[in-house]
C-alpha cells in the first residue's frame, strides 16, 4: 500500500492556486486536479498501515497548531524542470520537523526534503522556457494562509488518469 502524511489544503488557496495551475496546462504538462492538492509532510511508500498510524500519531503527538502560508511559483531540477510547486513560506519549519519526525519512526531517510504544493508535472519535451516564463510571472504572488490543525495519512492508488487518494487515519495537532 503506498502511503503518504499530508496536511489538507484550505479551499482557499486551492482556488487560488488552480487559477495559476491552468496556465502549466500546456503539451507536455500535467497539473494537479483541485480535489488532489495537499502539502506532503511525508512520503512513506510501502509500509505497514498500523506502523504508519502509530508513526504518524508520534509525529503529531506535542506538535502545536500552526499558520501556513503559501507565496510563489518555483520548480524543481532547473536544467531539467519536473515538478512546478507553490512555495511554502510560514510553517516550513514545523513540516519539516514533523517530516524527520515521523520519517525517523519509520527508519526511512528523507535528506532532500523541502515543503511544497506541487502543482503541476512536467514531462520531457514540455516546452521549459515558457514553463519558467509562467513561474517568473507569479514568483511573488500570495496565494494565501491557512490554521493547520491536523495532519493525514493518505493512501495513493496510481492509475491511467492520475492518483486516487484515499484519507485512512487523521491527527489532530
Amino acid at each position: 500500500m503506498r502511503l503518504f502524511a499530508a496536511i489538507e489544503i484550505s479551499d482557499g488557496i486551492k482556488d487560488a492556486l488552480i487559477e495559476v495551475a491552468r496556465e502549466f496546462d500546456i503539451g507536455r504538462v500535467t497539473t494537479v486536479k483541485r480535489d488532489a492538492m495537499h502539502m506532503t509532510v511525508a512520503f512513506l511508500g510501502d509500509v505497514d498501515l498500523e506502523t504508519a498510524k502509530k508513526a504518524l500519531w508520534e509525529a503529531a503527538h506535542g506538535q502545536k497548531r500552526f499558520g501556513l502560508r503559501i507565496s510563489g511559483i518555483g520548480f524543481f531540477t532547473p536544467t531539467r524542470i519536473r515538478v512546478v510547486y507553490a512555495n511554502v513560506i510560514d510553517g516550513a519549519a514545523e513540516i519539516t520537523g514533523m517530516n524527520a519526525r515521523l520519517m525517523g519512526l519509520v527508519g526511512i531517510e528523507d535528506e532532500k526534503f523541502s515543503p511544497h504544493l506541487t502543482i503541476a508535472r512536467v514531462k520531457p519535451g514540455a516546452d521549459v522556457r515558457r514553463i519558467r516564463g509562467i513561474a517568473e510571472k507569479y514568483a511573488d504572488m500570495d496565494f494565501g494562509g491557512m490554521n493547520v490543525t491536523r495532519v493525514a495519512l493518505i493512501k495513493s492508488t496510481l492509475t491511467g488518469s492520475g492518483p486516487i487518494y484515499e484519507k485512512l487515519y487523521e491527527v489532530e495537532l
